[in-house]
């Protein structure tokens, strides 16, 4: 059984929680986006997160980062923290890797787990949120101690369709979903694990926040390295498949956007 959760922020405007208190399990809510401002806070979170405690929604956070430095990462820490205090997660906390900022050449993993030590001594789970690319030619099994929350739209026409499959607790698969109470799209978002009740279980502050092992991500069948002058489209027809089965399986939003030396997984 899988929980039916959303994710929000101020694009969403300002939500009639008591509306879509019926319809969803559990929203995870954009806290704000890089350093410890209050000029980047999200202008609805401290709205938003208490209108689902009010009502008794289960609701998590997440910050949009940009930590490629030592700077950064304290000042995420902060953020985090700032924003997080006396409130009550009953969803994990997770960091949204997906700035273009934020290369595969630059990205350090280390950070990551130093801000995931350091959100889990201020008594929250930690996850990171990364999409099907990132997590498949980046990420990889760097950040496995942590729970996993992935974004695969295939052709993002509002339903389910392939399931990632990589070790994620939280696959968000559509960015056009519909909910009562919100205006516009609402992004959607299948939750494997029940949250509430493991985190309830937990003791703030110690080992016990952090979540179970996931399982080992499946090896690809087949990969290959982008180069110069591919498409998308070229190497579909090269392995008798479609660029938009590729596109799926790869994470990719825009098929024309590929760089030499990404690998894709063909299957």
């Amino acid at each position: 059984m899988s929980m039916k959760i959303i994710d929000v922020s101020e694009h969403q405007g300002t939500i009639n929680w008591d509306a879509v208190k019926g319809h969803i399990d559990g929203a995870v809510i954009r806290c704000g986006y890089g350093d410890d401002t209050k000029s980047q806070d999200d202008v609805q979170w401290a709205r938003n997160s208490s209108e689902c405690e009010r009502l008794g929604i289960p609701y998590g956070a997440y910050l949009y980062s940009y930590c490629n430095s030592e700077a950064h990462l304290k000042s995420e820490i902060a953020h985090i923290k700032r924003t997080l205090s006396g409130r009550h997660l009953s969803l994990p906390f997770y960091i949204d890797i997906e700035d273009p900022g934020l290369s595969f050449s630059t990205f350090k993993a280390d950070y990551f787990i130093r801000m995931g030590e350091a959100v889990e001594a201020a008594g929250y789970w930690f996850g990171v949120y990364a999409n099907l690319n990132w997590f498949n030619n980046c990420i990889g099994g760097k950040l496995d101690r942590f729970t996993k929350w992935c974004a695969a739209y295939g052709t993002n026409n509002g339903q389910p369709q392939t399931r990632p499959n990589i070790g994620e607790d939280i696959w968000q698969y559509c960015s056009v979903g519909s909910v009562q109470g919100i205006s516009g799209n609402v992004d959607m978002n299948l939750c494997y694990r029940d949250f509430p009740k493991e985190i309830k279980g937990s003791i703030t502050g110690s080992s016990s926040l952090k979540p179970a092992p996931l399982q080992v991500r499946p090896e690809a069948s087949q990969t290959y390295t982008v180069k110069s002058g591919d498409t998308l489209s070229g190497i579909a027809a090269k392995y008798n498949t479609t660029y938009q089965k590729l596109a799926q399986i790869n994470g990719i939003s825009n098929p024309d956007l590929i760089y030499p030396g990404q690998v894709l997984i063909i299957r």
